[in-house]
């Protein structure tokens, strides 16, 4: 069984329903930051949306990951070492978070704050994956959430 925490199912429990986020959102983004994510691996799809978006228009993307992957380095995705370290998120940023942050105490939280402040509420789209439609489909347990703003 996969490992989650109080402050994930809290989180879930409190933000699931507000669920808006699309892929579209992640081909206008001006940055994507990944946490807890890795796209190759874990979402074909989305890892296949920000990819073509990097080499059709630059799209920067950072990662919370120890090292970089292969899948990061496709991305030219810079590494940061902290979610604190996330900063000049705009209204067009997207931030992933995904399964993997529940393992880390505070990790889905600090998100959250990074997502939010200080450019007023974000757009959130939590535990699902965008549809092809654009529109919410079933939980998907590899992604905890995507923001966007």
């Amino acid at each position: 069984s996969r490992f989650n925490s109080e402050e994930e199912r809290s989180f879930l429990s409190s933000v699931a329903l507000n669920l808006n986020t699309t892929y579209k959102d992640i081909d206008k983004a001006d940055q994507v930051v990944l946490i807890g994510f890795e796209p190759e691996d874990e979402s074909p799809i989305v890892f296949l949306r920000m990819y073509k978006q990097v080499r059709k228009r630059a799209l920067k993307v950072a990662t919370d990951a120890a090292f970089a992957s292969r899948g990061s380095k496709k991305l030219n995705a810079q590494l940061i070492n902290s979610i604190s370290e996330i900063s000049n998120l705009t209204d067009k940023s997207v931030v992933i978070v995904g399964e993997r942050a529940a393992e880390v105490a505070g990790s889905i939280s600090a998100a959250v704050a990074a997502a939010a402040a200080p450019r007023g509420a974000p757009r959130l789209g939590v535990g699902k994956y965008p549809s092809s439609r654009g529109r919410a489909c079933a939980w998907s347990r590899r992604v905890a959430g995507i923001f966007s703003r």
